[in-house]
């Protein structure tokens, strides 16, 4: 299964990876980090909330990044890599969780998942998630079992995992749930009392290692007056918050309004995703897992390891029914490994159920893997690392060194600062453009526009886009690249 999990992640990479406006500032920003010794303390912005999200995605792809420079397939391989390695990370710690059968079943559907093939395609903050979630989940495992130590690898790969996407906090609900668990089961236990020290000390230790990651964040927040903090509250019941009620609701309408929302959200997790969307069929299908995991969980004699998968797949189910904003896959990556061995577990139940049982897991896994099959695509990405090599090399030939000038993209992404290009352009000495972020925009005398979407001068003239204005009345200068992409520079 690795063999083929990696064949399906590695194949055509360099081609077929994602190389758009989020990949492109990511590089930039860690491509300074080793030329220019400019250390982040902070790391990308969220999509709705304007909160920044810890660095370590950053520093993961430094080593990456660096190797392949000025390339940036570097950090996509290492991301392919941790998606494959997760395949047998899913079979070993299965086994100890669900068993052998289940193990087996929740292999071949990751690996085969189209959902986790597309997210090893490419770069980006949330992509590890799985990955690190099955490490959560190997360390909350082990403090059941009473190895205290582990809570240090508790903390660690929790502090990380949030650092990769603001919707992992639900993370902490099951941590939570073990916590108390534990302390519960060594409190009432009088013989256990050196255990319980060792306890406490090694919380308190997990404690301090996961504040240690994310201290750059908390220094980034003091140092600008509790930015993070005050957007935080926002999504939290303030002007973007993340819940938003129809006008009037008591609070029992409220909450009648969020359990009616699990139904919609475990479709989404656990069925949309994966095997596409029929909201009959995947409601049926909804019914009956509930009713066979109920069955099989009255069955299963040491049911540690599926109450631990269950608790991070209901709390995120449940957490994610108060968010009123449309659900990506990538928000809740982090739970794609506890699904599939949800399902290895469930489908395992099923296939002792002699001759019949073996034929339906057949069946499904068949259905599941033809559905995921179908969605396959190796074709290249457009613009791809190649094309965009090629683009930017051509628009440097138009720049005099030390030139200072700006860029404006027009394409579907709507992403105006062209981040993907700027990256490219960045390689070159003394030809990068300035940086939005940085330095003063209108402080340049040369506008270079790409246009991936065929308008018209005036059409482009005729923007609203503020880095246009001073040029309205600039002098033009037009061609287009080899690959047939229109360059309008633009000259005071």
């Amino acid at each position: 299964m690795v063999i083929a999990g990696g064949i399906l992640r590695f194949y055509r990479l360099d081609h077929i990876m994602q190389f758009a406006g989020d990949q492109g500032r990511d590089a930039l920003r860690v491509s300074r980090i080793f030329k220019d010794q400019d250390l982040v303390f902070i790391g990308p912005v969220t999509s709705i909330g304007n909160m920044y999200l810890g660095p370590f995605y950053y520093y993961f792809m430094l080593p990456w990044l660096w190797l392949s420079y000025p390339s940036p397939v570097g950090p996509a391989y290492a991301i392919a890599f941790l998606s494959t390695l997760s395949i047998g990370l899913i079979y070993w710690l299965g086994q100890k969780l669900i068993g052998k059968t289940g193990a087996l079943i929740a292999t071949v559907l990751f690996t085969f998942s189209s959902l986790a093939i597309t997210y090893a395609n490419f770069s980006w903050n949330p992509n590890p998630a799985p990955f690190v979630s099955l490490i959560l989940l190997w360390a909350l495992f082990l403090v059941s079992q009473n190895k205290t130590r582990y809570w240090l690898l508790v903390g660690l790969s929790f502090s990380i995992l949030i650092q990769l996407h603001y919707m992992t906090l639900l993370a902490f609900l099951p941590i939570i749930f073990v916590w108390l668990r534990n302390f519960s089961k060594l409190f009432c236990n009088s013989s256990e009392r050196k255990l319980l020290t060792n306890f406490f000390v090694h919380s308190l230790l997990a404690f301090l290692i996961g504040a240690l990651f994310l201290l750059p964040l908390f220094l980034f927040d003091w140092k600008h007056q509790g930015t993070n903090i005050q957007a935080l509250k926002d999504l939290f019941g303030g002007q973007n918050s993340i819940t938003q009620f129809v006008p009037n609701l008591n609070i029992g309408e409220k909450i009648f309004s969020v359990l009616t929302e699990t139904h919609g959200r475990a479709m989404d997790i656990l069925l949309d995703v994966h095997v596409g969307q029929d909201r009959y069929r995947n409601t049926l299908i909804l019914i009956v897992i509930g009713l066979v995991s109920l069955v099989s969980l009255r069955r299963t004699k040491d049911a540690l390891g599926i109450r631990l998968i269950l608790a991070f797949l209901l709390t995120g189910i449940l957490g994610t029914s108060f968010y009123s904003h449309n659900l990506y896959p990538h928000y809740v990556l982090y739970l794609l490994p506890f699904t599939f061995l949800f399902f290895g577990w469930l489908l395992a139940s099923i296939w002792q159920w002699r001759f019949l049982g073996k034929l339906i897991v057949l069946c499904v896994c068949g259905f599941f893997v033809l559905q995921n099959v179908k969605k396959y695509s190796y074709h290249d990405f457009n613009p791809n690392v190649f094309k965009l090599s090629q683009e930017t090399k051509e628009i440097v030939d138009k720049i005099y060194p030390d030139e200072k000038y700006n860029l404006v993209l027009f394409s579907q992404s709507k992403d105006y600062y062209g981040q993907n290009y700027r990256y490219f352009l960045s390689t070159y000495q003394n030809k990068a453009p300035v940086d939005p972020d940085l330095d003063n925009v209108n402080a340049v005398d040369t506008l270079v526009v790409i246009d991936e979407l065929g308008l018209t001068d005036q059409e482009i003239l005729s923007s609203e886009i503020y880095e246009l204005q001073p040029f309205k009345n600039a002098k033009k200068q037009g061609f287009s690249t080899q690959a047939g992409t229109k360059i309008l520079i633009l000259k005071k």
